[in-house]
């Protein structure tokens, strides 16, 4: 009978360890973390293929690849001599749109909607509405 509690508190390997705090250094998947290592060593891109075999190996055995391995320890090496630069590694930062900017454009789409409800309830209302049919407000009287 396997040992359970051996099985759910064992310790990853530190390869893992390694790989999953510089992919979080970087602010990038392990997946990517992948492929800059492998374009890093042989010079060249991976193919999806090639990467999502060697990722299945590392996600589900713990098997990390030298050459993973070796940009892993230069990464954290590079990060610890405060030389560290995403740019030159081939990182894009995201550019997002500010907060602000996003709240401003939420709010004008909601209000326009809210408005042309309004226009469409507003046209409707004598349709809908039979018993008003003369005028009651400021400028009818």
């Amino acid at each position: 009978m396997p040992n359970w509690r051996s099985i759910f508190q064992s310790q990853p390997r530190p390869d893992s360890v390694l790989v999953a705090a510089t992919a979080g250094l970087l602010e990038i998947p392990e997946f990517r973390l992948f492929q800059l290592a492998y374009r890093d060593w042989y010079g060249s891109e991976p193919g999806e293929a090639e990467t999502e075999t060697w990722f299945e190996a590392y996600m589900f055995a713990d098997q990390v690849p030298f050459w993973v391995r070796y940009y892993c320890e230069r990464i954290q090496r590079c990060h610890r001599q405060g030389i560290l630069s995403r740019t030159a590694l081939g990182i894009k930062s995201e550019s997002r749109p500010p907060r602000s900017l996003r709240w401003f454009v939420t709010t004008i789409v909601v209000l326009s909607t809210v408005l042309m409800v309004l226009v469409f309830l507003a046209d409707q209302a004598a349709y809908l509405m039979p018993f008003l049919k003369e005028c009651y407000f400021p400028p009818c009287y």
